[in-house]
């Protein structure tokens, strides 16, 4: 990895996208916000989009694209980038003081725990302090919250926000934290559902069976276990970590390479078990996840797997060269050569992070270049400033290329370091 020099076009991508992003934003007194097309919340089922004003969350709001702008800084020095990377946290952290103490807080990507740690991350990469401390005011209304009343997985529950609190304990003081980070871990391992085949858990969608994957599957719950071990040596955690890797490869289809897509689709399901290749659900996450087993646990068959689940991402991002969709981080070519990036380093593999530069390149030609806007990960391509569907979360891929891979992954959070 230090051999290799860092391409220039891809810090100037990254600095290009981060303009668009800023030049976009609305500001009312210290607070900026954005319009983006997101699910029509008055009708979430029939999976109509509206235009509108955007959340506080992480995976679409405000957060996200704060996150994105103060890294955008940190690489610049660009004060424009500040400014918004500020005004748009103060933003979310105004109207996470608005939401009911048992509206999904613990969640990372969708509720107040992805605030939380932006905030703090963000007043780290911004050097205010008074952003920080906010973070941690947050930290403590989440803890004293209590479980709440949201999901179990990743996206939508503690699995997701769980490695952001392992590291907070390591650096912050915040009285009670460990116990509340063992009792999310028990929450985890009581939701599981142990059979013949393994142990996974049910994460409330329409499904064949018990999903596998990152954003909503047994990959995600996998990862969270998996942390809490390191964190706490708690061989408990490890054992459901092994018993969720069990349910995982008895799913596995060899002839796809890959691990099934459960999900039905609703008002029409279909018959037919099909692959998906993405971070949420597929090869990339399910490789994102079993890089972390590998380095943790020592689990050769999870190294194996994760070789498997490379494979599957070259294959796809060939196709994906062929005829482009989303570019986007949650089910896009940019979220599918984190893998590769994140590979390059576990594996110490020079030639995955070259490819996953191949990506980027690709990306600058074919969209940047010749001015087509980025295929967002939403319907149609619909317009989206966010991270892991939109504008917020391509620029901060372009990041991660222009520092080698050095810049944190945001698909794979790790608690404590090896």
């Amino acid at each position: 990895m230090h051999n290799t020099s860092p391409n220039p076009n891809f810090l100037e991508a990254a600095e290009r996208i981060a303009y668009q992003v800023v030049n976009e934003s609305i500001w009312h007194n210290d607070c900026c916000t954005w319009l983006s097309y997101g699910i029509n919340p008055v009708d979430s089922s029939s999976k109509s989009f509206v235009y509108g004003n955007i959340e506080s969350n992480f995976y679409d709001g405000s957060c996200g694209i704060a996150y994105y702008l103060a890294w955008a800084y940190k690489f610049t020095n660009n004060i424009l980038f500040k400014k918004h990377a500020t005004g748009a946290i103060n933003h979310a952290l105004k109207l996470a003081a608005l939401l009911p103490v048992d509206n999904g807080y613990e969640s990372f990507y969708t509720g107040v725990g992805g605030v939380a740690k932006t905030a703090y991350d963000v007043g780290k990469l911004t050097d205010q302090p008074a952003i920080k401390e906010q973070s941690l005011g947050l930290i403590a209304k989440i803890k004293n919250a209590g479980l709440g009343n949201c999901g179990n997985d990743v996206i939508n529950g503690p699995a997701g926000i769980l490695p952001f609190l392992i590291q907070l304990d390591q650096t912050e003081t915040v009285p009670g934290l460990k116990t509340f980070i063992l009792s999310l871990g028990e929450k985890i391992l009581n939701e599981g559902i142990l059979n013949e085949k393994g142990l996974s858990w049910d994460t409330g969608m329409p499904k064949f069976q018990n999903l596998t994957g990152y954003a909503h599957g047994a990959s995600g719950f996998i990862h969270a276990l998996t942390e809490l071990y390191h964190y706490s040596q708690d061989k408990h955690f490890a054992n459901a970590a092994l018993e969720g890797l069990r349910y995982e490869r008895n799913c596995f289809m060899p002839d796809q390479q890959n691990w099934p897509d459960f999900r039905k689709d609703e008002p029409a399901p279909q018959t037919e078990i099909r692959c998906m290749n993405a971070w949420c659900h597929g090869a990339a996450g399910i490789g994102l996840s079993r890089i972390r087993v590998w380095e943790v646990l020592k689990d050769n068959v999870a190294k194996e797997e994760t070789l498997i689940a490379l494979k599957t991402v070259q294959r796809s991002l060939h196709e994906y060269y062929q005829q482009p969709s989303s570019f986007g981080l949650c089910h896009g070519a940019a979220g599918n050569a984190d893998l590769l990036i994140e590979a390059s380093k576990t594996l110490q593999n020079q030639q995955y992070l070259m490819e996953a530069a191949h990506a980027g390149d690709f990306g600058i030609r074919y969209y940047l270049k010749q001015h087509k806007p980025f295929i967002t990960g939403l319907k149609d391509g619909l317009y989206s400033p966010g991270f892991m569907n939109g504008l917020a979360g391509i620029g901060y891929f372009y990041l991660r290329l222009a520092s080698l891979g050095n810049v944190p992954s945001v698909l794979l959070q790790r608690g404590l370091l090896i």
